[in-house]
């Protein structure tokens, strides 16, 4: 399962993973403040481990796409926990 996100329409990623357990996708915030995560629970070499791959800033004028896509070129995380 692999999605894509995308802010005002310019691509911020490509996140997934082939034995996804479940994916999280999201906008969220507080005080002021507006994020985009993109993390997830995935099976790898056996193993359940946490990716996190990005926290992004976002304003009150960002428009937030998640899409679904076929495209599987996913960054390293910047986070990996087993």
């Amino acid at each position: 399962m692999f999605y894509k996100i995308l802010i005002k329409d310019i691509e911020c990623g490509v996140f997934g993973h082939e034995e996804v357990e479940n994916i999280h996708l999201s906008v969220a915030g507080g005080l002021g403040q507006m994020f985009v995560f993109a993390s997830a629970v995935c099976t790898d070499n056996e193993k359940r481990v946490f990716y996190d791959w990005i926290q992004r800033d976002l304003t009150d004028k960002d428009v937030v796409r998640i899409e679904p896509t076929t495209e599987t070129n996913v960054p390293e995380p910047r986070n990996k926990y087993a």
